[in-house]
């Protein structure tokens, strides 16, 4: 709502809306007039405005060592709920945690290297070390790589640059999450990518 919203971001209620009726965050009206900020629009403006908003992640998680950490930005404390949320095949919870990693810290190399990267090594360890075995690792990166995509739809894309990229892995190698960070890091930024997958 629009209080919840002016609360998270430290403003008056007439600030919220005063954006919202001149297009700075996009909202849903309903049949009543009153406005709905959809997540995609509160992370989009999060993003475009390079804010730090903590107060919008400290409800997300009850311990208060997590809290205060990601209050100070520091996202390495997801690793182990995301790569667990990986494990159970749960892209929309892995998804639900790195938008509130991005909220705290709206830095996508940040989000990836100290969040998304470290969890991946963590299952790649695993995996390595005969503690799960191939299924279980296909599904953890198989939830992470739906997730990814979902949340790359929903961060701020700058009007095109008029650059072009090609990202691709090279032969035989089948793990690409690396290269879908990469695309969705350059489209976020303005360029044009032509994305070809593993392989």
């Amino acid at each position: 709502s629009t209080r919840e919203l002016a609360g998270m971001l430290s403003v008056n209620e007439s600030t919220v809306k005063r954006w919202a009726d001149s297009g700075f965050i996009e909202c849903v009206k309903t049949k009543g007039g009153h406005r709905k900020f959809p997540i995609r629009s509160v992370l989009k403006f999060v993003h475009e405005n390079r804010m730090n908003v903590p107060t919008l992640t400290l409800a997300e998680f009850d311990a208060k060592d997590v809290q205060a950490h990601l209050s100070a930005g520091f996202v390495d404390v997801l690793v182990a709920p995301l790569k667990n949320a990986a494990f159970e095949g749960n892209s929309a919870e892995v998804q639900r945690i790195m938008r509130t990693g991005f909220v705290s810290q709206p830095d996508i190399v940040t989000l990836y290297t100290q969040l998304l990267f470290p969890a991946l090594v963590e299952v790649g360890n695993d995996w390595a070390n005969g503690k799960i075995g191939v299924d279980g690792e296909h599904l953890a990166t198989q939830a992470v790589k739906s997730a990814l995509l979902r949340f790359q739809s929903e961060i701020h894309v700058k009007e095109p640059n008029g650059l072009s990229a090609i990202v691709s892995c090279f032969e035989g190698e089948s793990h690409d999450i690396a290269i879908t960070c990469i695309a969705g890091l350059l489209v976020s930024e303005g360029w044009k990518v032509y994305h070809l997958g593993h392989d």
